[in-house]
């Protein structure tokens, strides 16, 4: 049986409805294969932006005041919280990162444009640099 079918065949599970518009737009807009450039980790800059957040900053400094009272039952589930929360944040980045990369991406190709997209950063303003593959 089709994979895209054993996916979508709660939403679609008669044989008419699986050939309505909205599944045949949901499988255009699907891409069977990965892409490479598509961030998988936070960006350098949203690391540095959790450690200016009050949670964090907080916490950090928590930990150290324990640390230095040489008291490991309490910095230690400091400790875990602060990395929860670090995980926490850079999965909600890669989330971010992700949709603004496709979004790009899916905008450049119904444009024409083809290849690899990848964002190059000035300090004022953001462009885009096309690589061709």
């Amino acid at each position: 049986m089709n994979p895209l079918r054993l996916r979508f065949i709660p939403l679609y599970p008669d044989e008419e409805a699986w050939h309505s518009e909205p599944l045949e737009r949901a499988m255009r807009t699907m891409s069977l294969k990965c892409d490479p450039n598509a961030p998988v980790e936070p960006s350098a800059d949203y690391l540095e932006s959790f450690d200016r957040r009050r949670d964090v900053s907080g916490l950090r400094r928590d930990i150290e005041e324990a640390k230095a009272a040489k008291d490991r039952k309490t910095w230690r589930p400091l400790y875990l919280k602060l990395k929860r929360l670090i995980e926490n944040l850079s999965r909600q980045a890669v989330v971010k990162m992700r949709t603004e990369y496709f979004e790009r991406v899916d905008r450049l190709r119904a444009l024409g444009v083809y290849g690899a997209v990848t964002i190059v950063r000035s300090s004022a303003t953001r462009f885009w640099h096309r690589q061709n593959i």
